[in-house]
C-alpha cells in the first residue's frame, strides 16, 4: 500500500533565512553545509545558492566538512585565517555547526553579530539562552500529523490517494541576537 509521510520545507525555511539576513545588511554569506550523504543537507545548500544567486546584493559560498560542534570551530577558524576578511554572516546546517562557529569568533574576538552573524537550524533548547537565530523544528507537530495520517489511514474504507497521505510542514525562523544586523 502507499505509505504516509511527514516532510519539512527546507525550501521556504532557507530562503526566509537568507533574506532575514538580507534584510539585516549582511552580504557575504557563508553556509556551513551539513553531510553531503544527508538529502536535507543537500537541498539546504542548493536552496542556499538559489536564493544567494536571486539577489543581486549578496555573495555566498557553500563550505562542506564543519559537520559538528568541534568540527565548524577548526573549519571557521581556518576560514578566518585563510580569508583577509570574515564574511558577514555563517548560515549554518544545525544548531550545534552554529555554536562551534559562535567560538571560533569569539575567540578571535569577532563581535557577533556586530561584524559577524550567525544562523542555525533545528530550535535544540539552548539555541534560546545563546540567543541563536535559527529554523524551529516543529518536532511536535511532525509527530501530531503522522498520527493523524495514521488514524485516518485505519479508518479509510478505501486507500487513500498519495497526496492525502502527505503533509508538508513548514519552520518558521526564531529570530534572535546572532543576526540583529551588520
Amino acid at each position: 500500500g502507499r505509505v504516509a509521510s511527514v516532510t519539512l520545507n527546507n525550501r521556504t525555511a532557507m530562503e526566509n533565512i537568507v533574506a532575514h539576513l538580507a534584510e539585516r545588511g549582511y552580504r557575504k554569506l557563508v553556509h556551513l553545509a551539513g553531510q553531503p550523504d544527508i538529502l536535507d543537507a543537500q537541498e539546504r545548500a542548493r536552496v542556499f545558492a538559489d536564493a544567494v544567486g536571486k539577489d543581486s546584493r549578496l555573495t555566498g559560498i557553500v563550505v562542506q566538512g564543519a559537520w559538528t560542534q568541534a568540527l565548524a570551530y577548526s573549519v571557521v577558524t581556518e576560514y578566518l585565517e585563510t580569508h583577509r576578511q570574515p564574511p558577514d554572516a555563517f548560515v549554518c546546517f544545525n544548531d550545534p555547526i552554529a555554536l562551534g562557529v559562535m567560538e571560533a569568533l569569539k575567540e578571535r574576538r569577532i563581535a557577533v553579530p556586530e561584524e559577524v552573524g550567525v544562523t542555525g537550524w533545528d530550535d535544540i533548547p539552548f539555541a534560546s539562552y545563546a540567543g541563536l537565530t535559527t529554523v524551529h523544528l516543529p518536532m511536535v507537530e511532525m509527530g501530531n500529523e503522522a498520527c493523524r495520517l495514521l488514524l485516518a489511514q485505519l479508518d479509510a474504507k478505501r486507500p487513500m490517494s498519495s497526496s492525502a497521505l502527505a503533509r508538508m510542514l513548514e519552520m518558521p525562523v526564531r529570530v534572535r541576537q546572532t543576526s540583529a544586523g551588520a
